[in-house]
Parts: C-alpha cells; sequence; structure tokens
C-alpha cells in the first residue's frame, strides 16, 4: 500500500468512526492535504504548487493535531526531514489560521477534494465544528504528529524527543 491508498484509507475510516485518542478524547477530522497559505486542497488534477499537512483534526477542547502521514520513513535523515515538514506546516496552519479558511478547507474536504467523499452526516457534523471552531488560535493549541508504518531502526531516541515536543 503506498502512501496515497493510506491516506484515502485512513480518511474513510476517519470519515465514517471519528478517532479517540486517550488524552485528547474524540476527534473531528476538518480536512486533508490544506495547503498554506491558501488553504486550498492539494489533488493532482486542481492544484498542487503549496507545501500541505496530510490530515488536520480537531479535539473537542478545540486543539489541532496536524498529521503528516509516510509509508516507510527508511533512515534517520528522511526522519529529521518528515519532522522538519511536519513543524514547518504546523508553523504555517498557526500564521494564517482564520474561521473562514479552516471552514473553507472543510467545505472543500467534504464536497469530495482529492477524490475522497464525506458521509452523509456532513451537515450536522458541519454545524458541530463550526460551533467549536475558535476564532483565532495560539500555537499552544498545535500538536504535530508524524505517523508512519515503519520507522528507521535505531531511532527511538529521535521519535521520543519528537514525541516529547509534539506540542508547537
Amino acid at each position: 500500500m503506498n502512501e496515497w491508498d493510506l491516506q484515502s484509507a485512513l480518511t474513510d475510516q476517519w470519515l465514517k468512526k471519528p478517532p479517540v485518542i486517550a488524552s485528547f478524547g474524540r476527534l473531528s477530522l476538518v480536512g486533508w492535504e490544506i495547503m498554506f497559505p491558501s488553504w486550498d486542497i492539494n489533488y493532482k488534477t486542481t492544484r498542487w504548487n503549496e507545501p500541505s499537512i496530510d490530515f488536520v483534526l480537531v479535539t473537542e477542547n478545540c486543539d489541532f493535531i496536524l498529521v503528516e502521514l509516510k509509508n516507510i520513513i527508511p533512515d534517520r535523515s528522511r526522519l529529521v526531514s518528515a519532522y522538519c515538514q511536519v513543524s514547518h506546516r504546523a508553523d504555517q496552519f498557526v500564521r494564517t489560521y482564520t474561521k473562514p479558511r479552516i471552514l473553507k478547507a472543510y467545505d472543500q474536504c467534504m464536497a469530495g477534494a482529492c477524490g475522497r467523499f464525506a458521509t452523509d452526516s456532513l451537515p450536522s457534523n458541519r454545524a458541530e465544528l463550526l460551533d467549536m471552531l475558535p476564532v483565532s488560535i495560539s500555537p499552544h493549541s498545535i500538536y504535530r504528529v508524524l505517523a508512519a508504518v515503519s520507522f528507521p531502526k535505531h531511532s527511538q531516541n529521535l521519535v521520543d524527543d519528537f514525541n516529547q515536543r509534539s506540542h508547537l
């Protein structure tokens, strides 16, 4: 399974059943492949000329979790590069966030951006999201996540260090 297939499978799964992380509770999927600074959606047949983050999720407490997904990270240099990538996207997210922009990205994703389609429960999800999204955010409400099927051997110290610093 390649990275795009993995992203698509996770999108389908998370749209049907929102993920739960013990320390955060139930998460809501806001969007995928959101590009910064435009907040358009990265897709091969429309636009792909800006850096994007694979997934944006929001907690019930309005903390945002930005997920960069990799299939296999083969070595330490690519691991560091991936951490830099998700950190850059998180910085761009904070610098360019507005409630209208994130709702624009949400609407594009739920309408089928990237060829992934939302469930029939979109209207109630949007209303819930509209109520919970903050007007502005601080970097303290952002968490960076690097997810991979496989990390390089002998890199646990780097992974642990990043996990301790996942809060922007």
